[in-house]
């Protein structure tokens, strides 16, 4: 029978210190966006304890892979020899790991139970949440009808390991701080954190100059591209802000700009009278035109299937009025994916919250390898599937050469960090020392 803990049993106060190891306490982490799950199950929030050890220790292990130079130019070497040191410090099923984490949770959160209605959240980033006609058939998401969120949650990292290895755990808490999260989405800056308390391992970041200062001092410089996502030749824009209070509200209307413009984006849309931009428009992307070529065996098909670059696989549904299809009356889903069934998305976007009532727009643009050559289209229809591979060296990320918008000319993440930051906009480079 489960038992329901105290809050102060979770971190002992004379907790031991194991041999030759040194203790990091990480004082008053607050959860200053909306998180979503975090328990045992997912999308689920456990009331005992919602922030759970082993998934900040994931979430540490994807951060350390993210600042570690290759060792070897050839891929399999460098990442053998990079799980080799990984599992040497995080553990693994062959040994225990040097780091242990513990987690003392100080407050009770706000809670807000989640409703597809409520304008104040960021829908688009929700939209796991959200029912459709076939989720209502089949009773899919009666268990997210009460779905709860929290934020404003305050808790204690404290974090022990070999004193050799501390400057590099603190260096990856810190990033993990800075651009992760707790829950689900935080790509999309859901469970941002902020670190309240100051001290010497953990000094505030008070502009958009610091985060970049300290960033240049733990991202190595490399020749050789990391063959796993990597903060080594990542692209960062900040755009920074302040928002004279400390209520987390505002901040979180603030991430909600920030994410809808970023939506606006992946969505964009114009008007197919006036080709104007319009919320409710007709999509401008190609991919809806490619694939109703692809679809007739039309000689007007191309390959450009630009918004692969943020993340696989893609659905795309066309409803029963589309009258470039064959059959106008039917409905047609294509499942745009790869071998691997799924690519995370390298872009996050968020929001960072700094000292002084300060914040930081964020979008970084991992170096992540793409699985260039596993490319397909599979058009979804009531009892079949028709694959159709693209070309095998066909690479969503490089330039279409389209020159209308949303891409302008440009490739698809140079087109979204203009459409983020304007047509002036600047970002950095890390690995590189300096603005690229």
């Amino acid at each position: 029978m489960r038992r329901n803990l105290p809050c102060e049993a979770v971190l002992p106060s004379t907790l031991p210190i194991r041999n030759n190891n040194e203790r990091l306490v990480i004082k008053n982490i607050e959860v200053v966006t909306w998180m979503l799950g975090g328990g045992a199950s997912t999308k689920v929030t456990d009331e005992d304890m919602p922030i759970r050890a082993s998934a900040i220790r994931g979430q540490l292990r994807f951060w350390w892979r993210a600042i570690q130079a290759p060792t070897s130019p050839d891929p399999k070497e460098a990442v053998t020899k990079l799980r080799e040191n990984e599992n040497k410090l995080w553990g693994s099923t062959g040994g225990a790991s040097k780091v242990a984490i513990f987690v003392e949770k100080l407050n009770k959160p706000q809670e807000l139970v989640y409703n597809d209605k409520d304008d104040a959240l960021p829908q688009y980033v929700l939209f796991p949440l959200r029912e459709t006609k076939e989720s209502k058939k089949e009773s899919k998401t009666q268990k997210y009808k009460k779905v709860k969120l929290v934020r404003g949650l305050n808790f204690n990292l404290v974090v022990q390991c070999p004193k050799d290895d501390l400057r590099q755990v603190i260096n990856t808490v810190r990033l993990w701080i800075l651009f992760g999260g707790l829950g689900s989405r935080t790509r999309r800056g859901m469970g941002s954190l902020f670190v309240q308390d100051n001290s010497a391992d953990f000094p505030r970041l008070v502009d958009k100059h610091s985060i970049v200062s300290f960033l240049q001092s733990v991202v190595p410089s490399c020749d050789i591209e990391p063959s796993w996502p990597s903060l080594i030749g990542a692209q960062l824009f900040l755009e920074e802000d302040n928002i004279r209070t400390t209520d987390l509200d505002a901040l979180n209307d603030e991430w909600r700009y920030f994410i809808g413009h970023y939506r606006d984006f992946r969505q964009f849309r114009i008007d197919k009278y006036t080709g104007q931009p319009r919320r409710y428009g007709i999509s401008a992307w190609p991919e809806p035109k490619t694939l109703c070529s692809l679809c007739n065996g039309s000689q007007t098909y191309v390959t450009s299937y630009p918004r692969g670059s943020f993340g696989l696989p893609i659905i795309f549904h066309f409803p029963v009025n589309m009258h470039s299809f064959p059959k106008r009356g039917e409905e047609y889903d294509f499942k745009y994916t790869c071998s691997t069934d799924r690519y995370a998305s390298p872009v996050f976007v968020k929001i960072i919250k700094l000292a002084q009532n300060n914040f930081a727009k964020c979008c970084l643009l991992l170096k992540s390898p793409f699985p260039i050559g596993s490319l397909a289209i599979q058009q979804q229809k009531p009892g079949e599937e028709i694959d159709t591979p693209l070309p095998y060296h066909y690479d969503p990320r490089a330039n279409p050469g389209i020159k209308k918008a949303p891409l302008n000319g440009k490739s698809p993440y140079d087109a979204l960090f203009e459409f983020l930051g304007g047509a002036k906009v600047q970002t950095f480079t890390l690995g590189q020392g300096g603005h690229s």
